[in-house]
C-alpha cells in the first residue's frame, strides 16, 4: 500500500513539473498576468520527486537503478534552475527567454519520464 502512494506522488510531481513551463497565475494582479516559468520551483519539485523515487527503491528493488534520474537532476534540472531571464525595458522578461524556459523544462521533464517515470506510468 505504502508503494502505491509513493507512486502516486510521484506521478502528481511528474504532472506539476510538466504544468510549471506554463508559469503560474498570480492572483489580485488582474485576469490574464501569469508569472513566468520558474526555474527554482521546477527545481525543488524536481528535488522531492528524487526523494520520493528513492523511498521507492527503498520499498521495492526494481525501481532501485535510479542513476539516470539522479543524472538528469544534476544536468539537466540545475540548468532550468540557474538560468536567467533576459529583460526588456520595462523589465519584463522578453519571451524569448521565456521560450527558452520552457524548451528547457520541457527537456528536462522528458528526461525524467524516460528515466524513471515510464516505469509504472503511461502518459
Amino acid at each position: 500500500m505504502e508503494e502505491q502512494k509513493v507512486k502516486e506522488k510521484i506521478i502528481t510531481l511528474y504532472k506539476e513539473l510538466e504544468q510549471e513551463k506554463d508559469g503560474r497565475y498570480l492572483p489580485g494582479t488582474g485576469l490574464y498576468h501569469n508569472e513566468p516559468p520558474s526555474g527554482s520551483r521546477y527545481a525543488d519539485k524536481a528535488k522531492k520527486l528524487l526523494d520520493n523515487a528513492k523511498k521507492l527503491a527503498e520499498i521495492d528493488s526494481k525501481f532501485s537503478n535510479i542513476y539516470e534520474l539522479f543524472s538528469t537532476l544534476n544536468k539537466e534540472v540545475e540548468l532550468v534552475r540557474n538560468y536567467s531571464y533576459k529583460y526588456d525595458k520595462m523589465g519584463n522578461p522578453t519571451q524569448k527567454s521565456i521560450t527558452e524556459m520552457q524548451k528547457m523544462m520541457a527537456d528536462a521533464t522528458d528526461h525524467i519520464y524516460r528515466d524513471f517515470v515510464c516505469k509504472f506510468y503511461k502518459r
